[in-house]
């Protein structure tokens, strides 16, 4: 399946300036649709968390300087995307086409989880910033509702921003219906990789040989990969998928988001958590 169209939630901040980033960086090497989304506050939703007793005046007057920062913000935010396209060289396009890179602004009101869901499930893949530990709580929920709501994979844009092509690929595998999903988005990122490596981790749950079958389904689309157990009593197994990434200077780490469940995850920490929080490169992620 080819990436034509990429969702970017967009916000003035630094993670979504990197996801932008990443996104005309995968555009220009896929000749991919970016579709850059905008998502404003609607004020009356503030209004149910006022409480009793608050004036209709009082009410009114929220209302106003909420509409007045969300508008602050919008404008900042197209600022911001206006000047990195020019700087990416990409045109706005508004209809579909079938050749060359481009870029869409997308500006809505309601809330940003919801609606990178809805525009998400319209898009082959999602591309979100790097929030360092626990972040930003609006990009958490966000990334959340992608991975979970969207049907969609998505890409945690950190590290470098044309590392998101990714030059040499790592895929964690675990055998996983999750793993699997983000081994076939991945599909066209492989086939341009100039080194794909499978990392499995010598646990209680999978061999460290189970790679080799997946060595055989990408070989059947054309993609070399070498496969190797990777030792799971040097610590936790998102520490080590990370110390290897970097010890063999991967650019794009492509796994199964929370193959475990998540609240499991949440309460007792796993791997999907520890490298969404812990990860210096991109992250392709499936659910």
């Amino acid at each position: 399946m080819a990436i034509r169209r990429i969702l970017v939630p967009f916000a003035a901040t630094e993670p979504a300036g990197k996801a932008l980033d990443a996104a005309f960086a995968l555009a220009r090497a896929l000749d991919a649709h970016v579709a850059v989304l905008h998502v404003r506050p609607d004020p009356q939703a503030t209004v149910p968390l006022l409480g009793e007793g608050v004036s209709g005046a009082m009410v009114e007057e929220l209302i106003t300087l909420t509409e007045r920062e969300a508008a602050s913000h919008a404008r900042q935010a197209r600022s911001r995307f206006d000047a990195r396209r020019a700087e990416a060289g990409l045109d706005i396009v508004e209809s579909p086409t079938a050749h060359g890179p481009s870029v869409r602004w997308l500006e809505v009101t309601g809330r940003e989880d919801d609606a990178t869901v809805r525009e998400g499930r319209l898009a082959d893949l999602i591309v979100i910033g790097h929030a360092e530990g626990d972040g930003d709580p609006f990009t958490r929920a966000t990334l959340d509702a992608a991975l979970f709501e969207s049907g969609r994979p998505v890409l945690i844009a950190a590290g470098r921003p044309a590392a998101a092509a990714g030059d040499r690929v790592a895929i964690a595998w675990n055998g996983s219906a999750e793993a699997a999903r983000a081994v076939t988005a991945a599909l066209p990122l492989l086939h341009r990789a100039a080194d794909v490596r499978i990392y499995v981790v010598d646990a209680e749950v999978t061999r460290s040989d189970a790679g080799s079958g997946l060595v055989d389904f990408l070989a059947w689309h054309g993609i070399t990969a070498e496969a190797g157990g990777l030792p799971s009593g040097q610590g936790a197994v998102g520490e080590t998928l990370l110390a290897a990434a970097a010890a063999d200077r991967i650019d794009l780490l492509v796994l199964g988001a929370y193959t475990h469940s998540r609240l499991r995850q949440l309460i007792l920490g796993g791997v999907t958590r520890h490298l969404i929080e812990h990860a210096r490169l991109p992250l392709l992620m499936a659910h």
